[in-house]
């Protein structure tokens, strides 16, 4: 019956409260003491009050003053103050009634509606992420009511963000990336409600997959610099193999050279191994030399010059194949038919042989100078023999040719001729 009655009863004792009010303000006015002339109107009447519900709740009867606490519960309400300040608002005072009569069905009914108003904000707390927010809302309503779905809500979104940072740190260090693991965790730590016990956890576990990140990473590390040392060792020996057997710069991809050129990396072992080449190719370029193998020597010492060999030392080298290729060339004894002749002197017939009717022939060698003159006559071979040999020498000594060059350069050319002496 006495729900009832405060239902019923409710805008008469609204009614009353008002006129009181204004009363006692009006009898203040006329007194003119201790108050302004006039109203301030920057002072909202919800902190008006806020402040008469305070200096109410101080001089209050007990919580068990049920129709006290009806009124100041609706009349924070309608001032919209659901939970701040926690002893000035509706949800306080609610909880204040439900605590002396927790079936009340009307205070029920009342706090349901509070409680959707408080959700409809802590929602928007949660949007705006701004979690500690939601959270203070939701102890409030706790203490009222434990299982309220906004309370659920609240414990659910924080455990589900505590969740997604935890796996963010998780996998940042997983990758590496520690700075980004420690942020991750941080702001997970910074969320409200959180259990000191549960984040300790997960700070082991974060070190532990450091750790475990950090010796897979040593034995990587190890493993790699293994493998390229053995890669290196394999290349060294290939090239050293093939300085051993003579494969300097040839067969083609299985000489020294080839072996090398392969090599993209500059490092203190290429450098050795190219200086060990470079002997080996200076010390074949000095064999081939004595040996006439002349080509090849010079190919030997461009490939020395390409390697950065003792400019020096490549310098004598390549003045010692010169004159031995020109030396080379002017031995060679080539037909006068590969000169190219520019006085031409037919040789006298010997009165004896003219007398006797004999022919003959003579085969003479001779140098043709730089000059182009010739020198160094001598008879190779005749037929018959000594009868036209000086007549021969005679007519090839007026003769003169063409210098021959060679490599650039005039050179002495050793060539060879017939001299056929018949009788018409």
């Amino acid at each position: 019956m006495k729900e009832q009655q405060d239902n019923s009863t409710l805008p008469l004792l609204l009614a009353i409260t008002g006129m009181v009010l204004l009363s006692v303000a009006i009898g203040w006015l006329l007194l003119d003491k201790d108050v302004p002339a006039q109203f301030d109107p920057s002072e909202s009447w919800s902190v008006i009050l806020m402040e008469q519900l305070s200096v109410e709740s101080a001089n209050n009867a007990p919580a068990t003053d049920i129709d006290a606490n009806f009124r100041k519960a609706r009349l924070a309400a309608e001032a919209d103050i659901l939970s701040f300040p926690l002893e000035q608002s509706a949800l306080y005072f609610y909880g204040r009634i439900l605590a002396a009569a927790p079936d009340h069905a009307i205070a029920n009914a009342e706090l349901d509606a509070v409680l959707g108003r408080i959700s409809a904000i802590v929602a928007d707390h949660l949007k705006r992420a701004e979690f500690r927010d939601a959270y203070e809302l939701a102890l409030h309503v706790a203490k009222v009511r434990p299982g309220h779905e906004l309370v659920h809500d609240v414990q659910q979104t924080l455990d589900e963000s505590a969740g997604e940072f935890v796996s963010q740190a998780m996998q940042y260090a997983q990758n590496g990336k520690d700075k980004s693991a420690a942020a991750s965790l941080a702001a997970a730590e910074a969320l409200p409600g959180g259990q000191p016990d549960y984040f300790a956890a997960v700070r082991d576990s974060i070190s532990e997959i450091r750790k475990s990140r950090e010796a897979a990473e040593l034995i990587e590390v190890e493993s790699t610099t293994l493998a390229t040392a053995q890669a290196m060792q394999v290349r060294v020996d290939k090239v050293r193999g093939a300085i051993d057997v003579g494969q300097l710069i040839t067969p083609s991809g299985r000489s020294a050279l080839d072996y090398l050129a392969e090599w993209s990396t500059p490092d203190e072992q290429k450098e050795q191994l190219t200086g060990e080449l470079v002997d080996a190719l200076i010390a074949e370029a000095k064999i081939n030399i004595g040996l006439g193998l002349l080509p090849i020597t010079e190919t030997l010492l461009d490939a020395a010059d390409e390697l950065a060999g003792d400019k020096a030392e490549l310098a004598v080298l390549r003045e010692s194949l010169e004159r031995a290729f020109f030396e080379a060339e002017a031995s060679k004894l080539i037909s006068t038919n590969d000169l190219v002749r520019v006085t031409t002197v037919q040789p006298h017939y010997p009165q004896r042989a003219r007398t006797r009717a004999i022919s003959g022939w003579v085969e003479v060698k001779f140098t043709v100078t730089k000059s182009g003159e010739t020198d160094e006559i001598e008879v190779s071979r005749s037929e018959p023999p000594s009868i036209f040999d000086d007549a021969a020498v005679a007519a090839v000594e007026q003769w003169t040719f063409e210098p021959r060059v060679f490599r650039g350069q005039r050179i002495d050319q050793r060539s060879a001729v017939r001299l056929v002496f018949r009788l018409d």
